[in-house]
């Protein structure tokens, strides 16, 4: 087994989560991602807002970049990691299989190997204080239950990452974390203790439970949450009371999610929305509670096609296009939002020409599936600061490649890779799948070679 497997699969099961930047009240203060360039072996992905749609992976040689905001999380090349502004525009990612690395620190880490567990012993005040992240494991045995103490009274505001509700049990009585992310088995009971947070900003949560997410409405700081796997039906619609705080909402992998009903009682102050891998998604008339949304990411909803019904939405800047919008409805979006700043096209093959995007005089990043009848339409975009070229575009039309490099010498071009999630529990498959996609990545190439 890999490194980059053994931490994935003993330490890190939920690795694929996501920490939304917090947001700015209304589009006036609103401010676009910044395009960071990361040095590293493998690819990398953003997970916000649109989690893993499509890796950064330009051949040897070439940069990699990512759009990003502080607190955004960043997976890779083994595990994640919390971006933070001062981390600069220019990242040096290095990890093994119980940690990672940024620049000389260590950011994120494991309690399962048992290098984990030797540099938490030996660790300083310090060195404790900089981890972003913790993977708590299944079973804490005697040794781990005395490094949570040290490092709970180093950094008890450390995101938590759970692998198991008894762990769950063990150590959120040690800690006072800002964000948190459930083991997949946490039963209502036991997520009913984040009532006792106040200070929890950011949630990741998965409930098949009637009133497993009612907690929701008892934790007064709530600013960022991921639901994934929801199904409202056994839940029951998000609760009534949640806070006015709430910014961000993602929900991911809702197989039974055919409507936006169960948003009914989310604040409508609610600025970023991701409905993200929801198949059976075919009506979005419910976005309208939210007026004030400046992100709205569709990518990998199978049943939208059609975008009229987000003409009211005016403070819209970043944007994730359904797979099935066509040429005719992406044109009159376009058309109806000339301030969008971020374009995600990944995914869809109906778009074929980009000319709509002339009238985008603010746009900053756009990421492109491809093909197109041609790409000349973006040379004159001087605002773009970073384009995603998908690896057929990338591999297949160099000319056009180098035409729009020698046209944007200021945007950061990178080849992108789609990554489809594929349906159930994105949270829990997706750390697997990301590997094995790596894996054939490195082997196509060795065998091109």
């Amino acid at each position: 087994m890999t490194p980059a497997r053994r931490i994935l699969a003993s330490t890190f099961p939920l690795v694929v989560v996501a920490i939304v930047a917090p947001a700015c009240s209304g589009s006036s203060g609103w401010k676009a991602p910044t395009v960071v360039r990361i040095e590293s072996k493998e690819p990398v992905a953003s997970m916000m807002p649109s989690w893993i749609n499509w890796l950064s992976d330009s051949p040897e040689g070439q940069p990699q970049a990512l759009l990003l905001r502080d607190g955004d999380l960043i997976f890779g090349p083994d595990a994640p990691f919390r971006y933070q502004a001062s981390d600069g525009t220019s990242l040096k990612i290095e990890a093994e299989k119980w940690m990672v690395r940024v620049g000389q620190k260590i950011v994120t880490i494991g309690f399962n190997e048992q290098e984990g567990r030797d540099w938490l012993a030996k660790a300083t005040d310090s060195q404790l204080k900089d981890l972003r992240l913790v993977g708590i494991p299944k079973d804490i045995s005697a040794d781990v239950h005395d490094l949570l103490g040290r490092l709970a009274s180093a950094n008890p505001s450390v995101d938590l990452m759970l692998e198991s509700e008894a762990g769950l049990l063990e150590t959120l009585p040690k800690f006072a974390p800002r964000s948190v992310f459930m083991p997949d088995d946490a039963k209502a009971a036991s997520v009913g203790l984040l009532a006792n947070e106040p200070q929890l900003e950011t949630l990741l949560i998965k409930s098949d439970e009637a009133g497993g997410l009612d907690v929701l409405a008892k934790i007064p700081k709530l600013t960022r949450l991921v639901v994934g796997d929801w199904d409202p039906a056994k839940t029951g619609p998000l609760p009534t009371g949640m806070n006015s705080h709430l910014r961000s909402l993602i929900v991911a992998g809702g197989s039974a999610v055919k409507d936006l009903a169960g948003l009914k009682n989310v604040p409508t102050d609610l600025e970023e929305l991701s409905v993200i891998d929801t198949k059976n998604l075919t009506d979005i008339t419910g976005v309208s509670r939210f007026p004030h949304l400046t992100t709205l990411i569709l990518n990998g909803s199978e049943g939208i096609g059609d975008l009229s019904g987000l003409s009211a939405l005016k403070d819209l800047r970043w944007v994730g296009v359904p797979e099935k919008t066509t040429q005719e409805q992406f044109a009159a979006f376009v058309s109806a939002h000339a301030d969008l700043a971020v374009l995600d096209l990944i995914g869809n093959k109906q778009i074929t020409s980009l000319a709509p995007l002339a009238s985008l005089t603010h746009l900053e990043g756009l990421i492109l599936q491809g093909p197109y009848e041609n790409m000349s339409a973006i040379h004159a975009l001087k605002t773009l600061k970073f384009v995603g070229l998908s690896d057929k575009v990338w591999d297949a039309s160099p000319e056009q490649v180098a035409a729009l490099k020698a046209a944007l010498p200021d945007a950061m071009v990178v080849r992108v890779s789609p990554f489809c999630l594929g349906s159930g529990w994105i949270l829990l498959l997706a750390p697997a799948l990301l590997i094995v996609w790596a894996v054939r990545r490195r082997s196509v190439r060795l065998t091109a070679a």
